[in-house]
């Protein structure tokens, strides 16, 4: 029986490592160095742009951009708290806290040198986005000129799409709520936002950074109110603020109406009955309670009304659905047209409903009709969206269908005054 010879095996080796898996040495005050040094070297604003230009192919800036961006806001690191790190060593001579906080000119001037860094090296964007936050938790550790041009220098970013909206949750800290550091900050952001840009283009960037309905989190505690909030853009005199803000809080409000009124339709197809007192009695004490306008409350009504049930496929049987549908709730619409500007608001609703959606197109003058006989709306609206207050969507034809009713309430009119005379 032969036996297996074991091969020698070697002790005491030594396995050399590869170069790969050896971790290089993280130095952020190496590179604080070279770049401080570097931009010290600088006569002006565009030799510094010319150099952080060509210094990004030899200094890693993907691996130190927290770094780099702190050099150009705060002259050195910045440790947590605001404070600079190592603050005896050399700080950068041109960094954007060393500009006057009341000139726009050069804050500008500053950021467009960023803006061309981040065009240079895209993926710097993320950490930027990310050390401007920081920036925004440490504003206790900044005095108040610092704090001032972080805020307008953000507002130009903003502006320019540099950074995203997303970016001012950052502010909320609980210390800097409680100090009303935040909603400070947010102040002077927004006026220079809206200066430099339009209340339209604000509101499409908090819209996506879903912050539009969110601006009354940036207030102290005992004061997160929408009320409060715009008695405090009041004070600071920023009307298109309160514009802004009311308009967010009606839209909020009529979402929530419109809610309720679809899960109302819904539960009367499941029990096959319509509950319209109980609506209408909800509907105006809701109303009542957030001092919706009658006109927009009507608009909410019918928009939500129409959209809340299924209709029949079939053309020829949708139209006589849809006469008994308003039927059924026209007792819902009346209880909002208490003024003339909520019957030609609910005129022109249902004359661009009925031409967005085509199956209603032929019915408008019937829709019109049963309003009229169940005074929800008067021939004073009637004759006035006829001659006047349409809108222009289907004008012609829609114009067209009510022409014999409105020539009857003139002539009705006239017959009234002539019996009056007599």
């Amino acid at each position: 029986m032969s036996t297996k010879v074991l091969k020698p095996v070697l002790t005491g080796q030594r396995l050399k490592s590869r170069k790969r898996d050896e971790k290089e040495k993280f130095e952020p005050e190496v590179f604080r160095e070279d770049v401080v040094k570097g931009i010290n070297s600088c006569e002006d604003l565009d030799a510094v742009s010319v150099w952080l230009d060509t210094a990004g192919q030899r200094l890693d800036y993907r691996r130190y951009a927290e770094t780099l961006f702190d050099v150009l806001y705060a002259s050195s690191i910045v440790a947590p708290g605001g404070t600079l790190k190592d603050d005896e060593v050399e700080k950068a001579k041109f960094c954007l806290f060393n500009f006057d906080c009341d000139n726009r000119d050069e804050i500008k001037t500053f950021m467009d040198l960023v803006q061309k860094v981040l065009r240079r090296y895209k993926f710097l964007q993320k950490s930027f986005q990310e050390n401007v936050g920081k920036m925004m938790k440490y504003l206790k550790g900044f005095d108040e000129d610092k704090q001032t041009i972080l805020a307008k220098s953000t507002a130009y970013c903003l502006s320019q799409g540099m950074l995203s909206a997303d970016v001012l949750p950052n502010l909320r800290t609980e210390q800097q709520l409680k100090e009303k550091l935040a909603i400070k900050f947010l102040t002077c952001t927004l006026r220079e936002w809206t200066a430099l840009s339009s209340i339209d283009q604000l509101n499409l960037a908090m819209k996506k950074a879903h912050l539009d309905h969110a601006l009354v989190d940036f207030m102290p505690l005992q004061r997160r109110n929408p009320d409060a909030l715009c008695e405090h853009f009041t004070e600071e005199g920023m009307e298109d603020m309160v514009k802004y803000i009311r308009a967010k809080l009606s839209q909020k409000i009529k979402v929530e109406m419109g809610a309720w009124i679809k899960s109302r339709l819904r539960t009367a197809a499941e029990e096959g009955e319509a509950n319209v007192p109980e609506m209408v009695e909800y509907l105006k004490a809701f109303v009542g309670e957030h001092k919706l306008p009658y006109a927009e409350a009507v608009s909410v009504v019918w928009s939500n009304v129409m959209d809340g049930t299924d209709w029949n496929k079939k053309a020829e049987l949708v139209q006589e659905q849809a006469l008994r549908h308003v039927k059924t709730y026209v007792k819902v619409l009346e209880a909002f047209t208490v003024t003339p500007k909520a019957e030609l608001t609910l005129m022109v609703r249902i004359q661009n409903y009925c031409f967005d959606n085509q199956q209603f197109l032929k019915i408008f003058y019937r829709i019109i009709v049963v309003l009229y006989k169940d005074d929800v709306v008067g021939e004073d609206a009637i004759i006035k969206w006829y001659t006047s207050t349409h809108s222009s969507k289907g004008k012609s034809a829609f114009n067209q269908q009510l022409q014999k009713m409105v020539e009857w309430l003139k002539n009705a009119d006239t017959e009234s005054e002539d019996e009056g005379d007599e």
